[in-house]
């Protein structure tokens, strides 16, 4: 069962609640396409007494009502009004994606993390170069011997 179809579901029901005159303001061919992706097996009634934020509904279920409000029910003046809204909250999220996962940072970090395995390395090599030492001296002490 795809989050996909859960949202679509979420949003029927949703919408259906709302009355019939939103429903049929949307063209029928998105209606047909709700429809068909519906998992009609879902199990969701809407809380009357509940916000929509309250409803605990996916985060698709948003986007969906939001898309549908802002092409088929809201006036043209909240429309613009939205859109800007919209563009300001991606611009958002894309600083903080940007922040998040800076280029620079995460090279930085990895300069960091190759200077340690560089030097690992030659601690460790200093490391067998010792005891291979010690091993040829007392070999040599025994193969001396012989």
């Amino acid at each position: 069962m795809s989050d996909y179809s859960i949202a679509m579901q979420e949003s029927y029901k949703i919408i259906k609640k709302m009355g019939n005159e939103y429903f049929s303001i949307i063209p029928s061919e998105v209606r047909k396409k709700i429809e068909e992706i519906r998992n009609k097996d879902y199990k969701f009634e809407y809380d009357e007494n509940k916000t929509l934020e309250e409803q605990n509904i996916q985060k698709e279920t948003f986007e969906i009502l939001s898309y549908l409000n802002l092409m088929y029910w809201c006036e043209p003046e909240e429309k613009e009004s939205l859109l800007k809204i919209y563009k300001e909250n991606f611009k958002k999220e894309e600083e903080q994606k940007r922040l998040k996962y800076n280029p620079d940072k995460i090279f930085e970090n990895n300069n960091i993390q190759i200077n340690t395995q560089e030097t690992a390395l030659v601690k460790q090599d200093e490391h067998q170069s010792f005891w291979k030492k010690i091993i040829d001296k007392i070999k040599s002490l025994f193969i001396g011997k012989t």
